[in-house]
């Protein structure tokens, strides 16, 4: 059948399920990713916000 192999012990397996389990992998290491720079990205923001407003104050606080 197409799609289908034999593992070691004579069993079919499924080339379809590897896949999908294969892109839940993917998505799940790319979220993973995202979440561990979500740090380094929101400083980044405050850090253009920081900038933005310093310019429109001249750097001086009230």
């Amino acid at each position: 059948m197409a799609g289908q192999e034999k593992d070691r012990r004579g069993r079919t397996i499924s080339r379809r399920g590897f896949s999908v389990m294969e892109y839940i992998l993917l998505f799940l290491v790319v979220v993973g990713g995202l979440v561990l720079m979500r740090h380094y990205l929101q400083n980044t923001v405050q850090g253009r916000f920081k900038d933005a407003g310093d310019m429109i104050g001249f750097g001086y606080q009230q």
